[in-house]
């Protein structure tokens, strides 16, 4: 009777077991925000994704998702089921590289401008590192122009660069666009002041071109009072209220301001590109599929 007890309960504790990619599934839906766009991270179908989150529920004894169509937000018990997921995912990868076991390895050499690798670096080696633990990743930030220079010379595997449209260097997959706006510092005065002071990145960037064109288109008269390869420098003089910059709309935090169209003119959005070099590597490819999933999640 006691043996038949105990093998009962041993089945019971393996039915109960979570299964470490069931795990990492969850995650990747929670962190790209549906079912969809978690297949560039789990390699799996949006069925076969769906079936393994039913399968974790079933395991759980209840529901994880708030589902509304096509998309899913987490209920409080998915929350909590999260917060123990990703530890159990980054332990599994430490017993992974301490002990050997088989899994992509290899080194991927990622570019972006700055202001990038400020607000979405994080995002994309989260989402790659719960996938690949045992990749190493080498970063570089700087203008786009220096960044694709590098990928064309292979010193760079994947990178992020944004270009004017016209721009004969454009190439790549669009993976993000987003309003460009004037920026200056709430209740300023920067934006009244003649000629309007700029704070611009350096010549290369298209942000540059486009606000030298919009003042040119109507005949205001405008100077370039700070320039800055990183985007801190822009904000900075922004927030002191020294001249005003063109920025991402998503770039708006306290202290800043949108510059009304009846001010200064509308700029055109932005598109930011995503660039991988030919005949990708396994840890390449990892990287760069990751790098999509995440700006998805920014959409």
């Amino acid at each position: 009777m006691n043996v038949v007890k105990n093998e009962l309960e041993a089945e019971s504790a393996r039915a109960k077991a979570l299964d470490a990619d069931a795990l990492r599934t969850f995650v990747a839906v929670c962190e790209t925000g549906s079912f969809r766009s978690a297949q560039d991270i789990v390699h799996r179908s949006p069925a076969a994704i769906s079936g393994r989150i039913a399968k974790l529920e079933r395991q759980i004894g209840r529901p994880l998702f708030n589902r509304h169509g096509r998309t899913v937000q987490l209920n409080e018990d998915g929350k909590a089921l999260l917060s123990y997921a990703r530890r159990m995912l980054s332990l599994n990868g430490e017993i992974a590289a301490r002990f050997g076991t088989r899994q992509t390895v290899g080194r991927v050499r990622f570019g972006a401008p700055d202001d990038y690798g400020t607000r979405w670096l994080p995002d994309i080696l989260k989402t790659f590192a719960r996938t690949y633990p045992a990749i190493e990743v080498s970063v570089v930030l700087g203008p786009s122009s220096e960044i694709l220079a590098q990928i064309e010379s292979e010193k760079l595997d994947v990178s992020l660069v944004t270009f004017a449209e016209n721009d004969p260097r454009v190439s790549g997959k669009i993976v993000h666009q987003e309003r460009l706006i004037w920026v200056g510092a709430a209740s300023g005065s920067a934006a009244h002041q003649t000629p309007l002071p700029l704070a611009l990145a350096d010549e290369t960037c298209a942000w540059r071109q486009v606000a030298i064109e919009a003042c040119a288109n109507i005949d205001r008269a405008y100077r370039i009072a700070l320039t800055s390869e990183h985007s801190a420098g822009q904000v900075a003089a922004v927030m002191a209220d020294f001249a005003v910059a063109p920025l991402p709309e998503s770039m708006l935090d306290a202290g800043l301001e949108a510059i009304s169209a009846d001010i200064l003119p509308s700029l055109p959005d932005y598109t930011v590109r995503l660039v991988a070099r030919p005949n990708l590597e396994p840890a390449v490819e990892a990287l760069e599929q990751s790098v999509q999933a995440a700006l998805r999640g920014h959409a």
